[in-house]
């Protein structure tokens, strides 16, 4: 009788199955989570087309460090770039600023009149032989934007900002936080390089003609140096 049921629990055991098929079932879960890998970055992908990009946001400064040899301007970092800024603005690090990224197309307001002479598009350039990628703007220059939808409240860092939607006017306060995007608020576009039409022997015409790029080493040129200067004279 004990032979008879350890015979029966035996055979209730399931059989180990061959090396080829458990070999076979980890690839197969290996296949699917590669899959489930490679859904996952292209969503993100994806979502971050779909999301506009932030060209101009409320940052924290990193670092000020002195420009040598210039008494009248410094570089301060922002999110690990560098821009260089009149010394009267009195960066210091911690302090909340707006930064404008490259590649952004200012409006035409005399605030920005400095940036006329490069059609008023932001470029990685070399001032005084340093790199300087973007433009800082204080809180405190935000009272002179020019979009008649916006209003700077100094006292309660923020702006007031009316927008339509659906029909409807809606008023809303925008509190000057990091990350903030401030793009529309401001008016600022994308510079997007002209495409050259297909089969075309004609060259590209450029709505603004950039700087060497590709890594190679960006030079001054005189526009960028007396754009630095007018800033300076802010």
């Amino acid at each position: 009788m004990q032979k008879d049921k350890t015979h029966e629990e035996q055979k209730a055991q399931p059989s180990k199955p061959p090396e080829d098929v458990k070999k076979g079932e980890e690839e197969k879960k290996k296949g699917e989570g590669n899959q489930k890998e490679a859904d996952s970055k292209k969503e993100e992908k994806e979502e971050k087309i779909k999301k506009p990009r932030k060209l101009a946001s409320v940052r924290k400064v990193d670092s000020v460090e002195p420009f040598e040899g210039k008494n009248a301007i410094e570089i301060a970092t922002v999110g690990g770039w560098t821009v260089v800024v009149p010394k009267k603005l009195g960066l210091k690090k911690g302090d909340f600023v707006v930064y404008c990224e490259i590649d952004s197309i200012l409006p035409k307001w005399k605030m920005f009149e400095f940036m006329a002479k490069q059609s008023y598009r932001l470029k990685s350039v070399k001032m005084f032989g340093k790199m300087t990628q973007g433009l800082i703007i204080s809180f405190e220059d935000l009272g002179k934007i020019e979009n008649p939808s916006a209003k700077y409240i100094p006292d309660q860092r923020c702006i007031e900002y009316s927008k339509e939607e659906e029909g409807v006017k809606k008023q809303t306060k925008i509190l000057l936080e990091e990350g903030v995007d401030l793009t529309e608020v401001l008016q600022i576009e994308k510079y997007e390089e002209a495409q050259i039409p297909s089969g075309s022997s004609q060259k590209a015409s450029f709505r603004h003609w950039p700087f060497r790029r590709m890594g190679r080493e960006i030079k001054t040129s005189k526009n960028s140096q007396k754009s630095l200067e007018e800033l300076n004279s802010l």
